[in-house]
């Protein structure tokens, strides 16, 4: 078993560098962009979210699903 930080890899897939390399993109060229192309990327890191949480709630929908397919099936068994 590996410990975190020694090359584990978070649940989201991206090892320890893959965590940093947003944020330090982001403070690397974020002060030399207009309002407008930083308007647009924080409209893009919205989206991104949104997707995320939708597809968490489909996923959710699908398990539930599932177990009330398993308890139909349990109940007509009896």
């Amino acid at each position: 078993m590996m410990r975190q930080g020694a090359g584990a890899m978070g649940h989201m897939g991206g090892g320890p560098m893959m965590q940093r390399e947003g944020p330090i993109l982001k403070e690397l060229v974020w002060d030399t962009l207009t309002e407008e192309q930083k308007k647009k990327i924080i409209l893009r890191m919205m989206d991104e979210k949104i997707k995320m949480k939708e597809a968490f709630i489909q996923h959710m929908q699908f398990k539930v699903e599932t177990f009330k397919m398993v308890r139909q099936m349990l109940e007509q068994g009896k």
